[in-house]
């Protein structure tokens, strides 16, 4: 299951690149030769929980990403 968790945030990034951007990447932060290998549509959280740090004052941590990929 975490290797799908890591796939699937995989092709999320990969769908975020310029070419569904507004307006272009400025060139010193544009990949060069990108293409589009998977277009999706995702709906998700981010899931924090509240802990108590080292310090023993609780506090926001990040637990995990839950999101839903889906293709046209």
């Amino acid at each position: 299951m975490q290797a799908f968790k890591s796939l699937a945030f995989a092709a999320f990034a990969l769908t975020s690149t310029s070419a569904f951007a507004a307006d272009p990447l400025p060139d010193a932060i544009a990949a060069a030769g990108e293409s589009v290998v998977l277009s999706v549509h995702a709906e998700g959280a981010q899931v924090y929980e509240c802990k108590a740090g080292t310090d023993g004052k609780l506090a926001w941590a990040f637990r995990e990403p839950i999101a839903t990929l889906l293709s046209d």
